[in-house]
């Protein structure tokens, strides 16, 4: 049996021996103090024989310099924490009790690039057992641990399961990026029963909202600092919030903020009453024809039985091929009403159900001479004005897309099926094969399916994008992680040679890249790029199937269309 107090009595004298300074041979300069003062002193035998990282680095060291001391820098962790993390290395001890959770989760990536690995064990295992922490501060939590700790990664997916609403109602919701709320809406459990979709609705409007106050109080402190001297400051937005006094520009900024979210919200299952109440209040920052979707939706399914059979109401689609959809059993669809027509309609049925007066719908006004922060406007460009385009595909039909609305239901993995409306972006013969046009028109657009039909064969290529396409700067490239993604090939003349190849390797499901068009994979599975994108290519790489025998191939026809699931 082990003596323990022997080993403490070890411990203690390698402490004492760290902090004497005596015959140390190593000064470490750890975060940005470049003060010589403050420079670590260590012994490299005691270094060598505790950490790779640092066998490594002294032996790179030792090998082109022979000096006495040796220096290194490490900038990569805080000079503080590197503290905690060398005594650690000397006498095997580390005291959690008073550091804060962020400065545990930084000492766990501190400890990791040190290769310290039990400790990272160790740390992980302190953070596993206390749940509240994780939970209240789950975004910040899963950002670190995603990619490098698996451990507290699995844990935080149960806890996504286990503790959605409370995730929701974390006031860290507010402050997250739009790409990582996009992430987590996109990724929540469809098992889940502790929550409703008007919560999500709610907490997408107050994640929005809060991104618009700060905009406007960045603004606010520009103007005071004189670099806005002849334009009048913006009211802020104060809480609690009056979205009557929203400017266009407000209502603008909103609108394209939410846009991405609306295809994770089930507003069929929103009660009536919650429509009128949370949703109805904010129609103009929802898409014209979608609202009116909505209120169709909201307003018929609870008055069918007092209209008429016989009666001539007549509902606009806004999906592009509803031959495929299986429509609600109304018998009073008949032809087409107008915008205008519909709403007189509504307000008439309004009164049989005793529903608040039915409003004209403003358009919101996306071409604003006026100030509109940058920082949200950059990411949200609104393309030029365009001939319409025609809804109707001409490169595959209503069946095709019944099959991909198949495909996208599979990678959800929804045991009931969602429908979904496919709205046309861009097309090659119309806007034209090149990059810019297709990132002016499709970047950040939410889900896209992208079509292109092969040059000389009567076949179709293409890719389900579950997020929103986007520019990097420069000429980098970056790749969109996730789960979701698939290509596809099909087979005009027969459609049951078509191909599902859903993505294997996440990191590299989609590749953004200012010069190439829709592409997926890690510059390999399908990739759509050269002069009028002719130039294009298919080779298994990140996905589960190849989708064409021949890699290389050009195009006659490209299409992009946005992906929102539809409330009937």
């Amino acid at each position: 049996m082990k003596d323990t107090k022997l080993l403490e009595t070890l411990s203690n004298d390698y402490s004492l021996l760290l902090e004497s300074g005596e015959l140390v041979d190593v000064q470490i300069q750890a975060g940005e103090d470049s003060d010589p003062k403050n420079f670590y002193k260590a012994h490299s035998i005691v270094l060598w024989s505790r950490s790779i990282y640092f066998r490594s680095a002294l032996s790179e060291v030792l090998e082109n310099n022979a000096n006495i001391p040796i220096s290194i820098k490490i900038s990569q962790i805080n000079h503080k924490l590197f503290g905690i993390l060398l005594k650690y290395i000397y006498d095997g001890t580390i005291d959690l009790e008073n550091i804060e959770f962020q400065d545990i989760l930084y000492l766990m990536l501190g400890a990791n690039e040190l290769k310290l690995l039990n400790l990272v064990d160790y740390l992980q295992e302190y953070l596993s057992r206390n749940k509240n922490i994780l939970k209240d501060h789950f975004f910040f939590i899963n950002r670190i641990c995603k990619e490098k700790f698996k451990k507290l990664a699995s844990l935080c997916d149960i806890i996504l399961i286990q503790e959605t609403f409370a995730i929701l109602n974390s006031p860290e919701i507010l402050s997250i990026s739009q790409e990582e709320l996009l992430h987590f809406y996109a990724n929540l459990p469809t098992t889940c029963n502790s929550f409703s979709e008007i919560i999500l609705w709610e907490k997408l409007i107050d994640w929005a909202i809060e991104q618009l106050k700060k905009e406007k109080t960045s603004h606010l402190e520009i103007e005071n600092n004189s670099l806005l001297r002849n334009s009048p400051p913006d009211t802020i937005i104060t809480s609690p919030f009056d979205n009557s006094k929203l400017t266009d520009e407000d209502q603008f900024i909103l609108k394209k903020l939410i846009e991405p979210f609306i295809s994770f919200i089930n507003f069929k299952i929103i009660s009536k009453n919650e429509f009128l109440q949370k949703v109805r209040p904010w129609k103009n920052i929802l898409n014209d024809n979608f609202y009116i979707q909505l209120l169709e939706y909201h307003t018929f399914n609870n008055i069918q039985q007092q209209i008429p059979q016989h009666s001539q109401l007549n509902i606009p689609s806004s999906h592009p091929h509803n031959s495929f959809k299986e429509p609600p059993k109304i018998d009073y669809y008949q032809e087409p009403l107008s915008s205008s027509q519909l709403l007189t309609q509504l307000a008439q049925l309004s009164e049989l159900q005793q529903l608040p007066q039915l409003p004209q719908l403003p358009a919101i006004n996306s071409s604003h001479k006026s100030f509109v922060p940058k920082s949200i406007t950059s990411n949200f460009s609104s393309p030029p004005e365009i001939e319409e385009l025609d809804n109707n595909s001409t490169i595959i039909n209503a069946d095709h897309f019944k099959q991909i609305n198949k495909w996208i239901n599979k990678v959800y993995g929804r045991k009931q099926d969602a429908y979904y409306d496919f709205n046309i972006l861009v097309r090659g013969s119309v806007n034209g094969f090149t990059p810019e046009v297709f990132h002016e028109y499709c970047d950040n657009k939410g889900a896209t399916i992208s079509l292109l039909k092969v040059k000389g064969e009567n076949k179709v290529v293409g890719g389900y994008n579950p997020k929103s396409w986007i520019t990097p700067e420069e000429d980098k490239h970056k790749y969109t992680v996730t789960k979701l993604s698939f290509i596809f090939s099909i087979d005009l003349d027969n459609n049951e040679n078509s191909i599902f190849s859903k993505v294997e390797i996440y990191q590299f499901a989609v590749l953004n890249k200012g010069d190439i068009g829709p592409s997926f994979g890690r510059f390999n599975d399908l990739v759509v790029c050269g002069k009028n994108f002719r130039h294009c290519r298919c080779k298994k790489a990140a996905y589960e199937t190849q989708i064409r025998e021949d890699n290389k191939f050009g195009i006659e026809e490209l299409e992009v269309y946005s992906v929102i699931k539809s409330i009937i």
